[in-house]
C-alpha cells in the first residue's frame, strides 16, 4: 500500500523475532526512503515454541514474562540482532523461548534507528516519560 501513497508514511514495528533489526529498517529505508518511515517502539512480551511456526509468538504481560522468569529460574540475556532480550526454558519435554522488552531495550532500538537515519519514532506515553523523552 506504501507504493499507493507515496506521501505517507510507513508506520514499522520494532519488536521483530528474527533477523536483524538494523538490517529489517536498513532494507525499508532503501525501500521507502528514510523520511517515509517511522518505527513504532513498543514493549514486546511473546513466548515462543523452538523450533516455531509462527514469527510473533504467543503474547504476554510483562508481569506473566517476570512470573515465569522466577518460576523457572532462567537468566534473561540480550539480543544484539533483535535488539531484545531473552530467555529459553523448558516445557513438558520442549523448548521455549521468551523474547522481551524492557527500558534497556528501547533505548538500543532508539539508537539502532538513529544511527541508520530513522527519525521518526513512536512511542506510548509510559514509555517515553520512562525514557526521558517527555517529562
Amino acid at each position: 500500500m506504501a507504493r499507493s501513497a507515496p506521501h505517507a508514511t510507513y508506520i514499522a514495528e520494532t519488536a521483530i523475532s528474527g533477523g536483524s533489526l538494523s538490517q529489517y529498517f536498513t532494507q525499508l529505508a532503501e525501500q521507502y526512503g528514510k523520511q517515509q518511515i517511522a518505527a513504532q517502539l513498543v514493549r514486546s512480551y511473546a513466548r515462543f515454541s523452538i523450533p516455531s511456526s509462527s514469527a510473533n509468538g504467543i503474547p504476554m504481560t510483562k508481569e506473566q514474562v517476570e512470573q515465569l522468569r522466577r518460576n523457572v529460574g532462567a537468566s534473561a540475556f540480550f539480543s544484539r540482532e533483535l535488539c531484545a532480550k531473552y530467555f529459553t526454558y523448558m516445557e513438558r519435554g520442549s523448548a521455549r523461548f521468551v523474547l522481551f522488552d524492557d527500558d534497556d531495550t528501547l533505548r538500543r532500538k532508539q539508537h539502532v534507528l538513529s544511527s541508520i537515519g530513522i527519525t521518526k519514532q513512536l512511542f506510548l506515553y509510559p514509555d517515553a516519560v520512562a525514557l526521558g523523552i517527555l517529562s
